[in-house]
């Protein structure tokens, strides 16, 4: 069974061996439906039994040690992880702001954490609304206002700050944290950043990971052996589309074919392959 960099890694040298138009960022819809097909069956279980409980036992201490968090998340995609948490965490939760670019996750998150029922809100003691800003998280510290009315300094500090999903087209990942420790709330409160990634072994350039959670390497996707599908699932994956109809079509084609030489046949028709998940743990004083 190959495990999804591997088949990534497959799918973006074929591209690249192939004599055709340039290559072309996914648009919003194009990575959202591919998402879509990553969390259903057996991609959920990644986080079901290896991110939400590992997140739980990291959190527990912060959040028990104060009466009040702030948390900022890092492209949560169009669900926040946190409110799949335990209700004495999620309760401590204040103040809520992200960083999503995608505009189809970002109303989708907003609309997730904006429930009007106490008992069924993620984050019911939010002491104001969710504020998601619709770009990029950026090194320099100018960021746009979640309404999209201008730009400020952002000097905001926070007790957790969350990457959940790869870090997806962050490089040098390792500044991307460095940026984000400096958001953290100073000593002596201090705070912590959390790391998720797929990738491996996660570059940290100098700095000091306190803590390493153990990998996940039974995590597993299932996605329907179908053209349509697969169609979907394979740009996502490997991060773009072709330009030119044509040649965009006889990609798709190549790609279904590693598809399922990669993953192989489960008895059920499924296209399964490993989904070997990870975590780290920087926080305030061990990452500097």
């Amino acid at each position: 069974m190959a495990t999804l960099k591997s088949l990534k890694s497959a799918l973006v040298h074929k591209a690249t061996a192939t004599e055709s138009s340039l290559k072309q960022p996914l648009s919003d819809t194009q990575y959202s439906a591919g998402f879509d097909i990553l969390l259903q069956g057996l991609g959920w279980i990644t986080y079901q039994d290896f991110i939400i409980p590992q997140l739980s036992q990291l959190l527990a201490p912060l959040f028990d040690s104060r009466t009040h968090i702030s948390v900022l998340e890092i492209g949560p995609g169009p669900q926040s992880v946190l409110g799949y948490l335990p209700g004495r965490l999620r309760r401590k939760v204040k103040r809520y702001v992200a960083f999503e670019p995608n505009s189809l996750f970002a109303t989708s998150v907003e609309e997730f954490l904006c429930s009007t029922s106490e008992t069924d809100s993620p984050l019911p003691c939010l002491e104001s609304p969710p504020d998601i800003h619709r770009i990029p998280f950026a090194l320099n510290r100018k960021t746009e206002s979640g309404t999209g009315t201008g730009t400020h300094e952002s000097e905001e500090k926070f007790d957790f700050i969350l990457f959940c999903h790869s870090m997806y087209g962050m490089k040098p990942k390792a500044k991307f944290i460095e940026r984000a420790l400096e958001m953290l709330v100073e000593r002596p409160e201090g705070g912590m950043v959390v790391v998720f990634h797929r990738e491996g072994t996660l570059q940290f350039d100098g700095l000091v990971c306190h803590r390493t959670a153990a990998s996940f390497p039974t995590g597993a996707i299932s996605i329907a052996n179908n053209d349509e599908v697969l169609d979907c699932f394979a740009p996502f994956l490997a991060g773009f589309v072709m330009q030119g109809v044509e040649a965009d079509k006889a990609i798709r084609v190549e790609w279904r074919k590693l598809a399922k030489r990669y993953g192989g046949l489960h008895p059920t028709c499924d296209y399964i392959a490993g989904a070997d998940g990870t975590g780290a743990i920087v926080d305030g004083e061990q990452g500097g």
